[in-house]
């Protein structure tokens, strides 16, 4: 899997991260949870345009909108990213893609890699891995 950090540079790795000392492993950590994180916001911010997400995750929604991006993921947020990605609007906007920019490490890093496994069970196994 490739893992890109914020500047797009390449970090390339298998998870759980193989290769790589656990001190450094441990720095991969906010990566993850940025690129997950700006990855939904950017779904979010665009689903008006393809379709919208059901009303019950309209809090969900607010609440990823709201983020900064240097959150760590703790339940809440894991469990809106969860239900977000579940949601038949963001799956109709994510298949959109190439109408708006979202960038490669979306698709490699979250999107295919992570979300697409259930965000929350895959999270937990690359932090796993990584810690």
């Amino acid at each position: 899997m490739l893992m890109l950090s914020p500047s797009s540079s390449s970090l390339s790795s298998s998870l759980p991260g193989k290769g790589y000392p656990e001190h450094e492993r441990k720095n991969f950590i906010p990566i993850i949870y940025n690129n997950i994180i700006t990855s939904m916001k950017v779904l979010v911010q665009q689903c008006d345009s393809f379709a919208p997400v059901n009303a019950e995750n309209e809090g969900h929604k607010k609440l990823i909108e709201d983020l900064k991006g240097d959150e760590e993921i703790d339940d809440a947020i894991g469990q809106a990213l969860q239900a977000l990605w579940q949601d038949p609007g963001i799956q109709v906007t994510y298949d959109n893609r190439a109408a708006y920019q979202l960038t490669d490490r979306s698709d490699s890093a979250c999107i295919h890699g992570i979300m697409r496994q259930t965000l929350l069970v895959a999270f937990q196994l690359t932090v796993c891995g990584l810690c």
